[in-house]
């Protein structure tokens, strides 16, 4: 029908696991380049019904599997920080174009993968992004890892710490490596970004210093990870009680907010206040 496929995350990030049934599978992400309501109007014809109320992606369910057509990789209706970070992401698949998702794959097959590069940009920020709304889970963890020990030498860590030093992030990343190389024993990542780091100039010795951060995110991730909220639990509340639930939470994140820049916690509540408004 005229329109190309791209392939998030999953599908690249499951192949570098020893056994693939290893990780595990929730839906899977696509972005049709140029072709977001096009792709929604085909689904529909099919009879299936779309969701497209959320600001980043569309949802419908095909054959079993939930499917997010993704309008932005990001949600860039929030910060700048994701405004910032997805114009990186398209000026990768500009350069960089995109990969087969077969090895011998004839290249009119309209399914592609996106290349190393966008998919460590892209799980970097995925990560970051759960860790201060629900929390991260192992599998955030492993995929970093993996996607390091085994695509290393397709992945510009240069323009990587860059992105994310201008970004005010490059402290929490080095804080996930830590953990990736002492909970998982895979350390190609924090070696390759603290060469890129020399090479810029910046003081990676003073970034790796922050024990107290890699000590409370080890803690919200390993051990408090049993005592969080259950996602099918929360959906089923009241609109009003999920809405507080939620709140709650936030004001119990605040110091992973601020763990990127002092603040950051009361300016996003802020701006989460004034989008509820608006909508």
């Amino acid at each position: 029908r005229g329109v190309d496929i791209l392939l998030l995350k999953g599908p690249l990030l499951g192949n570098l696991y020893p056994v693939k049934e290893h990780r595990e599978f929730g839906d899977l992400d696509i972005y049709l380049p140029g072709n977001y309501d096009k792709g929604n109007e085909i689904i529909e014809k099919l009879g299936i019904g779309v969701d497209t109320t959320g600001d980043k992606h569309s949802k419908f369910t095909y054959r079993g599997i939930s499917i997010e057509n993704h309008k932005t990789f990001l949600n860039v209706t929030l910060n700048k920080t994701d405004i910032s970070i997805e114009r990186e992401l398209h000026r990768i698949l500009d350069q960089s174009g995109c990969l087969n998702l077969y090895e011998n794959q004839d290249n009119d097959l309209p399914v592609k993968l996106p290349p190393d590069n966008f998919t460590a940009l892209f799980a970097i920020r995925h990560a970051i992004v759960h860790f201060l709304s629900s929390g991260l889970v192992i599998s955030h963890l492993t995929d970093l890892g993996l996607l390091f020990e085994n695509r290393y030498d397709k992945i510009d860590f240069m323009q990587i710490v860059k992105i994310l030093n201008q970004e005010r992030l490059l402290k929490l990343f080095v804080a996930l490596l830590t953990i990736i190389k002492s909970e998982l024993g895979m350390e190609r990542g924090i070696i390759l970004t603290k060469l890129a780091c020399s090479e810029q100039g910046i003081d990676f010795t003073q970034l790796a210093a922050n024990e107290e951060l890699v000590n409370k995110i080890y803690i919200d991730t390993i051990r408090e990870f049993d005592n969080r909220p259950n996602a099918d639990a929360l959906l089923a509340m009241p609109l009003i009680k999920r809405k507080i639930t939620g709140a709650v939470r936030l004001y119990n994140s605040r110091w992973k907010y601020d763990s990127i820049e002092k603040n950051l916690y009361y300016k996003t509540l802020i701006k989460r206040v004034l989008l509820a408004f608006k909508q």
